[in-house]
C-alpha cells in the first residue's frame, strides 16, 4: 500500500516537473520499475496472508479450507475441453490429466499471483509500444498513435475481466471462511482473551493509525513546496492532517483548534495554487511595473502566499504541540521506584529530550517553509538582478521539503515506539 502511494504521488509530480519531451521517457522508466516492484510487494503480500489462512485452518477446525480440492479450477476444465476437442478431430484417444491435490486456500493463492502478474505485465505492454513515439512519426499511413490508444484499450479492458473474475473467486472463498464458524468462534475467543490481557494493545494500534496519516500528510505537502498547480495534493495533505487529529485521544477543545488549523490550511493551500497559477498563466515579471492588473495580481498573489506561509507555520507549531500533549500521557514508561526524585529527574529529562526534537522539527519545517516562499514568489519581481540565483531553488526547496516529512515520520515513529515500550512494560 505505502510503495503504491509512494509511486503515484512520484508519478503525479513527474507530470508536473518534467518537460514535455522527456515525460513520456521518465513515466516509462517509474512505471517499469514500478510494475517489477508491485509484482513483488503484492506476490510477498498474497503468499503472507493465504499461508495465514493455511496455518489457522490446520490449527483449527476449518477442514474446508486446507484439505484437498479435488475439483479442477476453471481454465483447466476448459484446457482439457480444447485438448479433448482437437484429440477428436485428429481421431487421436484423449485422456484427461490427473486433479492435482491442492487445497482451496493453494489455489487461491495461485489464482491471486496470477492474477498480479497478468495485471501488471498487460498494462506494461502499451506503454512499451509508446517508445515507438520517439522513433515513428504519426502519418495517414501509419497512425501509432491510434494504434496506441487501441493497444490501452485493450489492455485495460483485459485486465478488469481478469480482475472481475478474481474478484468472484475471491468472493467465494471468504464467503468459504465465513462458513466455518467453529474456526471463527475459536479465534473470536482467543482475540478476546489477549485483548484482555493486553489492553495497551489497541491502544498503539490507534495511534499506529493516527501518525501514518499524519506521515501521509507530511509527504503530500512536498506539493506545496514543489508545484502551485495540483490542488488534489494539497487537499488530500490537509484531509489526512484533520483525520488523524480528529482520531487523537485529547481534549475535545483542542482537536477542535487542530481541525480548524487543518481546514485552514487545505482552504488557504488551493486559494494560494489558484492566485499563483492565475498569475503565471496571465502574466509575467515584466509586466509588474508596467500595467495596474499585473501588479494587482502579482500582490495578491503574494499577500496569499505570505498567508499560506503564516497559516502552515502555526499549524505545524499546534499539531507540535498535540503531539507534546500525547506524549506527556501516552509515552514513556511510568516506573515505581523507591527514589522519588530520581523518577521526576527522569521523566524530566524524558520529556526535554522530546521537547528538544519537536523544536528541531519546528524550525527545519519553517526554514523549508521560507525556502520554499522565496523560490515560488520572490523570483518573480521585477528586475530581479541578483534575485535571479532564486530561479536555481528548486533543488534545494525539494530536498528541504523531502527532509522535512522524513524528520515528521522519524518523530512519530519515535513517539509510537515510546507509547509500545510503555504498555508492554506495563503488560
Amino acid at each position: 500500500l505505502f510503495f503504491d502511494l509512494a509511486k503515484s504521488a512520484l508519478i503525479v509530480l513527474l507530470l508536473s516537473i518534467t518537460p514535455d519531451t522527456d515525460r513520456p521517457f521518465v513515466i516509462l522508466c517509474v512505471s517499469f520499475v514500478g510494475a517489477i516492484l508491485g509484482i513483488y510487494f503484492s506476490s510477498g503480500a498474497m503468499v503472507a496472508l493465504f499461508d495465514g489462512f493455511y496455518n489457522l485452518a490446520a490449527t483449527g477446525n476449518a477442514p474446508a479450507l486446507w484439505t484437498n480440492c479435488r475439483h479442477k479450477p476453471l481454465y483447466l476444465a476448459v484446457a482439457d475441453k480444447l485438448r479433448a476437442f482437437v484429440a477428436r478431430r485428429r481421431g487421436v484417444a484423449f485422456k484427461a490429466p490427473p486433479v492435482t491435490e491442492r487445497s482451496r486456500t493453494e489455489h487461491m493463492l495461485r489464482s491471486t499471483l496470477i492474477f498480479v502478474v497478468i495485471r501488471e505485465v498487460v498494462c506494461m505492454l502499451p506503454e512499451f509500444a509508446a517508445l515507438t513515439t520517439t522513433a515513428y512519426i504519426d502519418t495517414d499511413l501509419i497512425p501509432i498513435y491510434d494504434y496506441i490508444g487501441v493497444m490501452r484499450f485493450f489492455a485495460v479492458a483485459a485486465v478488469l475481466v481478469a480482475s472481475v473474475v478474481w474478484v468472484v473467486k475471491l468472493s467465494r472463498y471468504f464467503a468459504l471462511v465465513r462458513r466455518q464458524c467453529a474456526l471463527r468462534e475459536d479465534l473470536g475467543e482467543r482475540y478476546a482473551a489477549f485483548m484482555q490481557d493486553h489492553p495497551g494493545v489497541a491502544v498503539t494500534r490507534h495511534f499506529a493509525l493516527v501518525f501514518i496519516l499524519f506521515a501521509v500528510g507530511g509527504f503530500l505537502l512536498c506539493d506545496f513546496y514543489v508545484d502551485f498547480k495540483n490542488l488534489i495534493p494539497d487537499v488530500l495533505g490537509a484531509t489526512c492532517f484533520l483525520l488523524g487529529i480528529a482520531l487523537l485521544h485529547l481534549p475535545r477543545g483542542q482537536k477542535l483548534q487542530g481541525i480548524c488549523g487543518a481546514v485552514a490550511l487545505g482552504v488557504i493551500s488551493v486559494l494560494s495554487a489558484h492566485f499563483s497559477e492565475y498569475f503565471n498563466l496571465n502574466h509575467s515579471g515584466a509586466e509588474i511595473s508596467k500595467t495596474t492588473e499585473a501588479a494587482s495580481a502579482y500582490r495578491t498573489m503574494w499577500l496569499v502566499s505570505l498567508l499560506e506561509l503564516l497559516v502552515f507555520s502555526a499549524f505545524l507549531a499546534g499539531l507540535l504541540l498535540l503531539l507534546r500533549r500525547v506524549i506527556r500521557e501516552r509515552a514513556g514508561y511510568l516506573a515505581e521506584h523507591t527514589d522519588g526524585e530520581f523518577e521526576k529527574r527522569r521523566r524530566a529529562a524524558f520529556i526535554a529530550e522530546f521537547d528538544a526534537e519537536l523544536l528541531r522539527v519546528f524550525l527545519f519545517g519553517f526554514f523549508s517553509a521560507v525556502v520554499s516562499f522565496l523560490y515560488d514568489y520572490i523570483k518573480e519581481i521585477p528586475g530581479k538582478g541578483i534575485l535571479r540565483i532564486l530561479e536555481f531553488f528548486w533543488a534545494l526547496d525539494f530536498s528541504l521539503a523531502l527532509l522535512f516529512a522524513v524528520m515528521l515520520c522519524f518523530l512519530l515513529s519515535s513517539i509510537h515506539t515510546q507509547i509500545k515500550h510503555r504498555f508492554d512494560l506495563d503488560e
